[in-house]
């Protein structure tokens, strides 16, 4: 389903977060324009704030600023913990 929401990246290994827009989504996966693609490991967390929602993802492709995803475990409400941020 297309889609037009903010979104954040975040890094469990370094606690950072990365904010991006979410284009695409469905139950299984997700499209990401990000402007700090480097940022971006291979696998992270997709916090979607409107949702208050979590869940773990994989990259699967990378072109130009789109990153295609695929979710894997449990979707479960975004904890409310202060990070930091990359602009």
């Amino acid at each position: 389903m297309r889609v037009l929401k903010s979104a954040k990246v975040v890094d469990s290994v370094n606690w950072s977060v990365v904010d991006c827009t979410l284009r695409n989504l469905t139950n299984e996966s997700a499209t990401i324009v990000c402007g700090h693609q480097s940022a971006i490991p291979n696998e992270f967390r997709l916090m979607i704030p409107s949702d208050n929602t979590i869940q773990s993802a994989k990259v699967v492709w990378r072109k130009d600023s789109q990153i295609g995803m695929e979710f894997f475990g449990e979707k479960t409400p975004a904890p409310k913990y202060k990070t930091k941020v990359l602009h």
